[in-house]
C-alpha cells in the first residue's frame, strides 16, 4: 500500500489538502510529511528575498560609483 506525503508550511504551518491549505490539522503518527511553503507564505518570501536582492544590486552599484569616483580623482592627480 502506497502512502501519501502530507505537504506542512514551514512557516505558517498550514496543511496542503488538494488545491487548498487549511489550519488545524491532527497528524497520524505513521503519517508522512514533507515541509515547504504554501503560496502565501511563498509570495511574501520572495518579495522579501526581492527587496535583498535589490538592495545588495543598488549598494554594489553605489560601490562601483565611488570606487570609479575614486580612480578618477587619482588619475587626475597624477596628469597634475
Amino acid at each position: 500500500m502506497e502512502r501519501c506525503v502530507t505537504k506542512i508550511c514551514c512557516v505558517c504551518r498550514r496543511v496542503e489538502d488538494g488545491l487548498h491549505w487549511r489550519e488545524g490539522y491532527g497528524f497520524t503518527p505513521d503519517e508522512r510529511i514533507s515541509h515547504g511553503y504554501c503560496p502565501l507564505c511563498f509570495d511574501v518570501i520572495m518579495a522579501e528575498l526581492m527587496e535583498i536582492k535589490n538592495r545588495r544590486q543598488n549598494s554594489d552599484n553605489r560601490e562601483h560609483r565611488i570606487d570609479a569616483m575614486f580612480q578618477d580623482r587619482i588619475d587626475m592627480e597624477r596628469v597634475l
